[in-house]
């Protein structure tokens, strides 16, 4: 497994025990593009339609990624905990 999959579980680690446990936490390469990565992220402690969190969960993930590692990630999304893809 590369390093950078592997800081993704100390990410997600991270958040969660600030956070809460997640229903959700997916790093998703697209099919469309080489080493281009989406985030999905779906928690109680998260909600979905407010930006100041979704900010606050970007700057957790930067921060622990070098700059080459920050242009993988394509988008950063949070979902509802009830929403159907995430069940």
């Amino acid at each position: 497994m590369n390093e950078f999959i592997k800081k993704f579980f100390a990410i997600e680690q991270a958040l969660a025990e600030e956070k809460g446990q997640f229903k959700l936490f997916s790093l998703l390469e697209r099919a469309s593009a080489f080493d281009d990565w989406d985030v999905i992220i779906a928690s109680k402690g998260l909600p979905d339609n407010d930006m100041s969190v979704l900010r606050d969960v970007i700057e957790k993930i930067q921060a622990r990624l070098t700059h080459e590692e920050k242009m993988k990630i394509n988008a950063v999304i949070l979902l509802d905990v009830n929403d159907l893809f995430v069940s």
